[in-house]
């Protein structure tokens, strides 16, 4: 089922906390909701399902406009952070239940329920009580009572939140495989944006109740619109080095008290010439510095800790008063204070308005 949102806005008295989103979630497509906390990700996935009410605007469901449409009428499964399920109410009862509500007959009830306990590998739990599962387990049985309305539409509100590390990798492929093999249109919202890179065909990533973009994963990572969507997507998270635009033997300098580094053709090529004097921000990320020696860097930086995260290690260094990180082989070696060179791709850079925060290239 295709959705449509069209200058989508809920406000609760003076707070806006959807303003005026805009996009097309495509039949069968798998669309991650992301930003922080209090972005507006949720109040959009819960006015879609039709707990919330829009302040202006419209939601579609095929073209045809649901605004008013009740949420047990919209034909959409929601998987909850909580789980939410009935405590007192066996597995096989909570899966069954959306059925029972709809007073379907017993041995059709029993043959779904067996179907898509199947399906999620849980056909040999119906006789225990949520409290005797595991929060894989519980999640597994919110997803079964989900599908088993065969919805047209799955909306996921953060579900893997309360899981541990590991089980949280296995769900994260589990929901995907699963999205894929019963093709069903699904709406994804998290805050963890290595789950929306890794599952979503396309992120719509949130700030203070506004879409700040709109697009597949690898077009998010490597040519962000906004500074805002290119600290977000990513980790370690982008640097970002106040700089200024320079002329100099008609190539375009970007100088730093500290450096000044000559602009890719290709990367001037994109820039406005009024910009040519001005102030802008200069974004590169962690993998795209290299440390070498003093001598061979294109700027050099004071060590300042080391953070092993296995393969490779998270080198943070002082540039003046400012920190930069950089990603190393493991193991990186060095004293506080040591003074090393820091070599840039300068094909990867990014630069931003100081006042707007959009990208200039």
């Amino acid at each position: 089922m295709r959705v449509t949102l069209e200058n989508l806005s809920k406000h609760f008295g003076n707070v806006k906390a959807v303003n005026n989103i805009s996009l097309e979630v495509r039949d069968g497509e798998f669309v991650a909701m992301l930003g922080p906390s209090g972005c507006g990700k949720t109040t959009t996935l819960l006015l879609i399902s039709g707990i919330y009410k829009p302040s202006g605007g419209y939601i579609k469901f095929g073209g045809k406009v649901v605004n008013h449409i009740p949420p047990r009428d919209r034909n959409v499964g929601m998987v909850f952070q909580s789980y939410a399920l009935y405590p007192h109410m066996t597995v096989f009862q909570n899966i069954a239940f959306p059925l029972m509500l709809q007073r379907k007959p017993r041995d059709v009830i029993r043959r779904k329920v067996v179907d898509v306990a199947t399906t999620m590998q849980i056909e040999g739990l119906l006789d225990r009580k949520p409290a005797q599962l595991s929060g894989g387990q519980q999640q597994r049985v919110a997803l079964a009572r989900a599908l088993i309305k065969e919805p047209e539409l799955l909306l996921f509100d953060e579900p893997l939140s309360n899981l541990d590390a590991k089980l949280r990798l296995q769900m994260r492929s589990e929901i995907k495989h699963l999205q894929k093999e019963l093709g069903i249109t699904s709406i994804y919202v998290t805050h963890d944006q290595v789950e929306a890179m890794t599952m979503a065909d396309r992120v719509a990533v949130f700030n203070l109740g506004v879409l700040q973009a709109f697009s597949v994963p690898e077009e998010l990572y490597n040519h962000p619109r906004t500074k805002f969507v290119a600290s977000f997507i990513g980790s370690p998270p982008m640097n970002f080095i106040d700089t200024e635009l320079q002329r100099h033997d008609g190539d375009i300098h970007l100088v730093h008290p500290q450096f000044s580094l000559v602009l890719p053709k290709e990367r001037a090529a994109r820039l406005d010439e009024q910009r040519v004097g001005g102030k802008v921000i200069m974004g590169i990320r962690p993998e795209h510095m290299h440390i070498v020696t003093p001598e061979e860097g294109d700027l050099k930086a004071e060590l300042f800790i080391v953070e092993p995260l296995g393969r490779e290690d998270l080198v943070d260094l002082m540039l003046g008063d400012q920190k930069l990180q950089v990603l190393a082989p493991a193991p990186f070696s060095g004293t506080h204070g040591e003074v090393f060179g820091v070599k840039v791709e300068r094909e990867h850079l990014h630069l931003f308005d100081p006042k707007t925060e959009i990208s200039l290239i």
